[in-house]
């Protein structure tokens, strides 16, 4: 994308947040103006065995740890996050103090909401979530275990810098992202003059009461066109995902295309993920499966990855649907990954094409409020 639309696009978002704001200047209640404020954080920590040919390993670990701080003022508002990380990267010979957890900055955005009933709209400037992964958590339950295939697969980094415009309409029947980003992630800063344009639609067709709970199927899709890298070389996507979730059960599959892979242009990749899991014995049993398949290389059809995932989990403490709601939950899981045969092989095993992994996971999150 050249500089002339991408300044065509902030100077629309801006007449919009002139307009929409003089319009509704008069219109806000006065006790829209109190602030609200609400912590959050969430922790997946646990324990593995990863058994293979050639050698076994074991250890403890800490997946994710991060917290959150959001401020809502009326109509405005913003989130600040962060998140640990090691601090030594995948090629990386050392880190700060070796090999270290470590906080960076995982989020940090202002926005500005208008509302036109039925339509609510929201402007979105800073280091923004990235729509799929964003959108798709509200409807997926397992990433304690396992990641979406956007997230795990490297299609999609979970944040970047950029400006976005959040369209929902219906009480959430539909929503509309348009997101303008620098492309290069959390990690990198801005290394070509394209910027990536990312659309997605989400449709919620059923909301119901299923077994005492709500429940609610939905569908979304979105495009990416987009750059990476001093050379511009392409990164485009295309996803598309079916969701179904409840406070006790869920299931669904999601499906992601690459023109343009892991920053190399002539390399195309895919993703499939199917899922399904509920309480058997609510809260104390309930039953997970998973079956991902990663295809590196549409070109080469034995560059694959291939994770079966089943397992056990329980609930500890309260359930619900939402991200805010206070979670305490035991996961049991066995994981077989295979490689194909010119796949690349298991992870710190580089003799071995296939793993066992057995974990235990402990997944907690809370908030002050809900959303």
């Amino acid at each position: 994308m050249t500089a002339r639309p991408i300044i065509s696009v902030l100077t629309a978002a801006l007449a919009f947040c002139a307009l929409a704001g003089a319009a509704q200047a008069q219109q806000t209640p006065s006790s829209q103006n109190k602030a609200q404020m609400r912590l959050s954080a969430e922790v997946f920590t646990g324990f593995a065995d990863i058994r293979t040919d050639a050698e076994d390993f074991n250890a403890f670990f800490v997946e994710r740890a991060e917290a959150g701080f959001d401020l809502v003022w009326g109509q405005m508002g913003g989130e600040l996050r962060v998140e640990s990380i090691r601090s030594a990267g995948p090629q990386s010979v050392l880190g700060v103090d070796g090999d270290s957890l470590v906080l960076r900055l995982k989020r940090g955005w202002g926005f500005r909401r208008f509302e036109f009933d039925p339509v609510r709209a929201e402007v979105r400037l800073g280091l923004l979530p990235e729509p799929w992964i964003d959108t798709f958590q509200f409807g997926y339950d397992l990433r304690a275990i396992v990641p979406s295939v956007g997230e795990r697969g490297l299609f999609f980094d979970t944040s970047d810098l950029g400006l976005e415009t959040i369209v929902q309409g219906w009480e959430g029947l539909v929503t509309l992202r348009v997101a303008v980003t620098n492309g290069e992630g959390r990690n990198q800063t801005e290394q070509n003059t394209g910027k990536n344009t990312t659309a997605l639609l989400q449709i919620r067709p059923l909301v119901f009461e299923l077994r005492g709970s709500q429940a609610w199927l939905g569908a979304q899709v979105a495009y990416r066109d987009g750059s990476v890298g001093v050379s511009s070389a392409q990164n485009h996507r295309l996803a598309a995902a079916l969701l179904f979730s409840t406070d006790w059960a869920g299931a669904g599959a999601e499906y992601v295309s690459a023109t343009g892979y892991l920053g190399q242009p002539e390399l195309n990749a895919s993703g499939l993920g199917l899922w399904a899991h509920g309480l058997i014995a609510r809260p104390w049993i309930g039953l997970i499966g998973r079956y991902d398949q990663l295809s590196i290389d549409a070109d080469d059809a034995d560059n694959t990855q291939t994770i079966i995932t089943a397992g056990l989990y329980s609930e500890l403490g309260p359930t619900g649907m939402g991200l805010a709601d206070p979670r305490m939950r035991l996961y049991l899981i066995v994981q077989q990954e295979r490689f194909g045969d010119t796949g690349g092989p298991v992870p710190g095993a580089p003799d071995v094409a296939e793993a066992r992994h057995v974990r235990l996971v402990l997944e907690w999150r809370g908030s002050t409020q809900p959303y």
